[in-house]
């Protein structure tokens, strides 16, 4: 089994880590020795093991921001702007491209009725005719376009229709399909969800900021405790050593057969007390430094929860703008298009106004369309209006999408420094080592008799000696 010194957070946090992801590295009494040693600090590293493949263990703990591990948040986002907008992304001009039925359908008829397709051609008109007023060309109406066909197309009015047609169709279409205004209308959606978002990553910002203060006061807090844990240890050893010192010397005195005055046989139970004391103290001081550092660890090992917060916010927040910038600037050039397009169409109109006029027959059906090439410009005049606002109003949409994103990418920056004051402040105060002696002693037991001892030459002769007798008879 392993050797680990308890002393060392470093060394024990590695085992323990390692233990917990092989197993039998430590005895069982081992891994009771560090909890009870570093208990406030286990809570943290079975953390960082939950849910983390042998692979993936970072012995040094650190918190790492990595974009591609929020797929789930950036979808949210996107998904968040999709229930916000009721849009499906797609562009008018996809739609046109996929078919302009009225256009067709418009031109077609006229197509046909020059090229001889007059019954075709009325039907189709009519169609046109119904899209517009609600009626439907009847067959009185198709048997009127039969009998003047022969006349106007020999006038060379053919190509005139022809543009009557495309000029009534073009504004038709707009009417029906309402191009670009499902589009515009998401990106109005979006410039609230945008003004949120920013709300949001400024509060971020500041709240990293708050983040940052707090990691340093508690990493400076837990600094403070330790040197003032390590300064009241080494008082403790110092008048341990001190006390050591008094022993030693009554031992010496009570071995070289000197008397103890009542003083010095005080001297040695005070001295005696505080050495016991000082290991108590010492113990105590080590047991509440370990504890209260080891809680503002904690403490700040929590953070990480804020800093996931953060990170999701963000890329959520980055699938927002994915989501808009796949269809806001398309559906701004498409604004733009779809004005030229109508303001042609006014001027086209115009012009075939003009035409029919000055070759009309003046029967009922002739003015109607002439009617109907006039309402085509007027509805085509108000479109390129209506598509310049369009434009207009996503624009707003794009700028406040662009710095959007810019703020986004300032708040990502901010999390990955703040990330690092994390990590950073962390390794300090793993990195703490309180200074406890290697052994404290304890005091030892001094035999102090309970009597005083005499010195030789006080003490009483034997008078049962042989030559003290003899002395005595010389006297006599």
């Amino acid at each position: 089994m392993a050797t680990v010194n308890l002393n060392n957070i470093k060394e024990c946090k590695q085992a323990y880590i390692y233990n917990m992801q092989v197993g039998n590295y430590l005895t069982q009494a081992q891994v009771d020795e560090i909890e009870e040693k570093w208990g406030y600090y286990t809570d943290a590293w079975k953390k960082e093991v939950l849910g983390q493949s042998k692979d993936q263990v970072n012995y040094d703990y650190e918190y790492n921001y990595d974009s591609s591990n929020f797929d789930d948040a950036k979808e949210a986002g996107r998904e968040a702007g999709e229930n916000a907008t009721q849009f499906d992304g797609e562009v008018w001009d996809e739609d046109l491209r996929a078919g302009g039925n009225l256009t067709v359908a418009g031109s077609g008829a006229i197509v046909n009725m020059a090229t001889g397709g007059i019954k075709d051609g009325w039907n189709a008109l009519g169609n046109l005719k119904d899209r517009l007023l609600g009626d439907k060309p009847t067959n009185n109406t198709i048997t009127e376009g039969q009998s003047k066909w022969e006349s106007f197309k020999k006038s060379g009015k053919g190509s005139i229709y022809i543009a009557a047609a495309m000029n009534i169709a073009t504004a038709a279409q707009y009417l029906i399909d309402k191009p670009n205004e499902d589009a515009k209308n998401a990106c109005d959606a979006l410039q609230s969800e945008f003004n949120a978002s920013q709300s949001m990553l400024t509060a971020n910002q500041d709240e990293m900021e708050e983040l940052k203060e707090e990691m340093e006061y508690q990493r400076e807090e837990a600094e403070l405790m330790n040197e003032d844990a390590n300064y009241r240890i080494e008082e403790e050893k110092t008048l341990h050593d001190i006390a050591k010192s008094a022993i030693d010397a009554i031992q010496a005195k009570i071995d070289s057969g000197q008397r103890l005055s009542d003083s010095e046989k005080e001297l040695y139970k005070a001295s005696k007390e505080r050495m016991i004391n000082s290991g108590t103290n010492i113990n105590s001081i080590s047991s509440t430094n370990t504890e209260e550092v080891g809680a503002i660890y904690n403490e700040l090992g929590e953070k990480q929860e804020n800093l996931d917060d953060i990170a999701t916010g963000i890329n959520e927040v980055d699938g927002l703008t994915d989501y808009a910038s796949d269809f806001d600037q398309a559906t701004q050039i498409s604004c733009y298009t779809e004005a030229a397009s109508q303001g042609l169409n006014v001027v086209s109109s115009l012009m075939t106004v003009g035409k029919l006029l000055a070759n009309a027959l003046f029967k009922p059906w002739e003015w109607f369309i002439v009617a109907l090439v006039g309402a085509a410009g007027s509805i085509s005049a108000v479109a390129v209006k209506e598509q310049w606002d369009f434009a207009g109003q996503v624009g707003n949409e794009i700028k406040l999408r662009k710095d959007t994103e810019d703020l986004t990418k300032t708040t990502e920056e901010e999390l990955k420094s703040t990330t690092k004051d994390f990590n950073n402040n962390l390794e300090k105060i793993e990195g703490l080592e309180m200074e406890i002696p290697k052994e404290i002693e304890a005091p030892p037991e001094l035999d102090i008799p309970e009597e005083n001892p005499v010195p030789d030459v006080l003490r009483p002769q034997d008078t049962n000696e042989p030559e003290s007798n003899e002395k005595k008879k010389k006297t006599e």
